[in-house]
Formats: C-alpha cells, structure tokens, sequence
C-alpha cells in the first residue's frame, strides 16, 4: 500500500513510471489540505468557548471522515490505473478488449479522481463557514490547506479529462462533462471567495495584489 509507505519512499515511486501517477497526487493533495483543516479546527476548540467553538465541531466528524476517503482514494487510484492501464493499451482486436470491457474501465479510472475532486470540494465548503470561527494564528494553515484542496480538485479534474476522450459512449461522457464543469466552477468560486476574505485581514494584505 502506497499510504503506508515512507513519505520518501512514496515520491520516490511516484517519480517513477506510474503508478502512482496524478490521481493518487491529486487525493495526496487534498489529504494534506483536509488535514491541515483538521489542525486548525483542533487548535481553535482549545482556545474558543460557546457557539464559536461549536459551529466547528459539527464538521470534525464529517472532515475526519473525508481524510480517511482520501487516504484509501491513494491507493484506489493507483490500483485502478494499474488495472486500467494494460485495458486501454491492448491492441483493438485483443480478446480483452471489446467494447464493454474497455468503457467499465475506462470509466472507472474517470470516477476515482471524480471522487478525489467531490471530496477536496467538500473540504473548501467546510473551510469557507470555519474561515469566520477560528482563531486567527490558524487561519494561513487554514488558508494553505484549502489552497490545497483547490488544487487537488484541479488536479483530479485534469486527470477525468485525460481519460474522458478514451470513453465511447456519448450520454455518459455528457454527463461526466457536466459533473466536471460544476465541480471545476465551484471550486473556482469558492477558493476565490476565501482569499477575499483573507487577503483582507491585517496580517495577510501582503498577498492582496
């Protein structure tokens, strides 16, 4: 397993020939962002009392179950594209490959990184309600791992958009065109919105240019 490797040992594969290749660096991605979330919320209930510090709490749960989506999605992505790989290579006459057997893995290795993307979106909604309730000295770690979750949902994006061209079947590659379209323009407005709300305090209007 790619999670329980050595963080050395885990880019030093990945530099490699895949896999893993950028799915699996897109969920590692958004798992350092959900994670830094995490610590944030974790310092700000140490030093907030009352409905400050409640307002977070109801999204420790929902986090801790994202970082643990993220930590397998690792892996699935890796073991998918191992799987898929030899599929959409194989010559077009190869017993392996008819038609059915193709589009199932092609499009499996289109819904892991969906899944990467919905779960780092997810975090940069949670991020943009708790940017209001966490203690200040927090909120660049704050900021840094939503930054890190955007990029995830870009970088699994990208990854959906590699593979969608291999897909032969029109009425799911609409649908997969729009899922992508709105989780692309979400992200895009959220991460927007909160560094508008950060770039504004004090501390960070250094990066309001």
């Amino acid at each position: 397993m790619l999670v329980s490797l050595p963080m050395q040992d885990f880019f030093e594969q990945m530099s490699k020939q895949p896999p893993p290749g950028g799915g699996s660096a897109a969920a590692a991605a958004g798992l350092m962002g959900v994670s830094l979330v995490q610590m944030a919320v974790a310092i700000s209930e140490k030093h907030l009392t009352g409905c400050k510090s409640g307002v977070s709490e109801e999204f420790t749960v929902e986090l801790a179950a994202i970082h643990q989506s993220l930590l397998k999605l690792i892996d699935q992505d890796a073991k998918v594209l191992a799987e898929v790989l030899p599929i959409i290579s194989a010559p077009c006459n190869s017993e392996v490959n008819d038609l059915e057997t193709y589009n199932n893995a092609v499009r499996l290795a289109i819904e892991v990184p969906l899944e990467i993307a919905r779960c780092s979106q997810r975090v940069l909604e949670i991020g943009k309600t708790l940017l209001e309730h966490c203690v200040e000295h927090v909120i660049g770690d704050l900021t840094f791992g939503l930054l890190s979750c955007h990029n995830a949902v870009s970088g699994a994006l990208l990854m959906v958009a590699l593979n969608l061209p291999l897909l032969h079947d029109q009425e799911i590659i609409s649908d997969i065109k729009r899922q992508v379209s709105s989780l692309k323009n979400h992200s895009e407005n959220l991460i927007t919105e909160i560094k508008a709300v950060v770039y504004i305090k004090d501390t960070y209007t250094v990066l309001n240019n």
